[in-house]
């Protein structure tokens, strides 16, 4: 998978994908099909925007390398569902061919929804592009997804409004999951994910303890489970199958009861509760 940051994408003189760097996709005479969005969690719903552009062209997606709320609203943003590196692995587990990453800057912040799609339009390989019922740009949000699809098929860019994906009566959503995480409630976080729910711990400080490796959570920037005991498959440094370990969550803190003693001293990357 092609990581470009936004400027490059939207560069005048940017050259085609499939001329510089040939990303995987259809035959599609190197059109470009773009989803956008936040993508926090990539859930059912998102994987049907990806299932779209995946079958029109080169799938583009276009997100942000930290999610908007927690700049706008840094004190009630309850913190992400995923990581960057867990989207990018996502993506690149769908069969996205490039990914486009925002910094949502001060000034990007005060951006008007048309002049964000002006943007996109410079890149004269863009043929397609698809955003959920919900979707909103601009500064205050001021652009919804009818008003881009008027001002991007008027541009020649076919644009499809994606309908939200339903379980039960109420459609996917992150802050859906992001609430029973909360509470949690892990099963029906993986049945609105798709996946199981998981945790990036790489990059934060740990220590092994007492037979224990003790995760610190001070500089987390996701959301975890409330204090309490559970199983979950614990993936380290090392690489390789995870091991199926006790997670506790308290503190602050996760306390991971690995069962094999020489796994206790190595790095944990990531752990998928079960």
């Amino acid at each position: 998978m092609c990581i470009v940051e936004w400027e490059d994408f939207i560069r005048r003189d940017a050259p085609p994908f499939s001329a510089r760097n040939p990303p995987s996709g259809p035959d599609s005479g190197g059109k470009l099909a773009a989803a956008i969005g936040v993508f926090d969690g990539v859930h059912r719903g998102h994987l049907a925007l990806i299932e779209r552009i995946r079958v029109l062209g080169i799938p583009v997606v276009i997100t942000f390398r930290e999610n908007p709320k927690s700049v706008l609203s840094p004190s009630s943003f309850k913190g992400d569902l995923y990581s960057l590196r867990q989207k990018l692995s996502v993506f690149g587990e769908c069969g996205v061919s490039v990914t486009v990453l925002i910094d949502f800057s001060e000034n990007f912040s005060k951006m008007q929804g048309r002049d964000f799609i002006g943007l996109l339009e410079n890149r004269r390989d863009l043929a397609f592009l698809a955003v959920g019922a919900n979707f909103r740009c601009g500064h205050r949000l001021d652009t919804g997804a009818a008003a881009l699809r008027s001002m991007t098929e008027k541009a020649g860019v076919k644009t499809e409004i994606v309908q939200p994906v339903m379980e039960g009566r109420r459609p996917v959503s992150s802050s859906r999951i992001r609430d029973a995480v909360a509470s949690g409630d892990l099963e029906s976080a993986a049945l609105l994910l798709g996946r199981p729910f998981g945790l990036d711990l790489s990059g934060l400080p740990s220590h092994a303890e007492g037979g224990r490796r003790i995760v610190d959570l001070r500089a987390f920037r996701g959301i975890t489970p409330p204090p309490g005991s559970r199983r979950a498959l614990v993936f380290t440094a090392e690489g390789g199958k995870g091991e199926e370990a006790a997670v506790s969550v308290e503190n602050g803190r996760i306390v991971i009861s690995l069962p094999r003693e020489e796994k206790r001293g190595e790095i944990v990357e990531r752990l998928l509760f079960i």
